[in-house]
């Protein structure tokens, strides 16, 4: 089925959970997200889209039919294969290596670059400067301003995982960690509680089920060319289990 005006797009999908657990609502006043926590979303959504490539490379003519950012013309997998391939030669050229994690690839470039415009450089040479660059983290980035940045971040992704297949799978492995943006997806059945999502196959799973979830409400014919059917009957358990929000209502706003 066509996209529709109102909906939420894949990338809109796939950037909404991490967003609203960082996201700020005063009283009065707009949605906003802190700096730092718009630089960790951005790496998060970059691995996200980088295990979706990873793991559907081989049906992107398929994917990319859902990868839409109403109002930007692209081709979608070809033009986030691009960027993707000269961020990562940016990046050895500078550092004259391979990233090791998505950390050290999207956030800390991105934490780098908005301290040097004030003459700032990680660490902090002295409390000084650690204040001051505490105070550029807690910056307030307006939500609408930080979306479009986000959703780029997931396609680039994706043409980063469906490009650089072993590479994306060593830089998560050396990034095990406690995966609290998930935990809505894994849980552990006995006790209720969140479980620890420290491994590819387990994170790739999460993010499939979601792409699952999403794919079944608004592209149907898609499941099985993307072959989810397993993990929309999945998807829709966990779903049903945890009163999560209706499928492919999900937005970053």
């Amino acid at each position: 089925m066509p996209y529709k005006e109102g909906q939420a797009d894949l990338l809109d999908y796939l950037g909404s959970t991490p967003v609203r657990r960082e996201v700020q609502k005063p009283l009065f006043g707009k949605p906003y997200l802190r700096f730092d926590a718009y630089c960790h979303i951005l790496s998060f959504a970059y691995e996200e889209g980088a295990l979706l490539g990873r793991a559907k490379r081989h049906k992107l003519s398929i994917l990319e039919k859902m990868l839409i950012i109403p109002g930007i013309k692209l081709k979608p997998v070809e033009d986030a294969q691009e960027m993707a391939k000269a961020r990562l030669d940016g990046f050895r050229k500078e550092s004259g290596g391979e990233p090791s994690t998505f950390s050290e690839f999207i956030e800390l470039r991105a934490v780098e670059g908005a301290l040097k415009r004030y003459g700032l450089n990680l660490p902090p040479r002295n409390e000084g400067e650690a204040w001051k660059v505490r105070k550029v983290g807690g910056v307030k980035m307006p939500l609408r301003e930080a979306i479009p940045g986000i959703k780029l971040h997931v396609l680039e992704g994706i043409g980063f995982g469906s490009s650089f297949p072993e590479l994306t799978e060593e830089m998560f492995r050396r990034a095990y960690k406690v995966d609290t943006y998930y935990d809505t997806f894994v849980r552990d059945e006995r006790s209720e509680r969140p479980m620890i999502i420290s491994t590819l196959e387990k994170r790739e799973k999460a993010v499939l089920l979601m792409v699952a979830a999403y794919t079944s409400e608004c592209y149907l014919e898609l499941v099985n060319p993307l072959d989810l059917r397993k993990d929309v009957e999945e998807a829709k358990k966990k779903y049903e289990e945890i009163g999560e929000l209706k499928r492919g209502e999900a937005s970053l706003i």
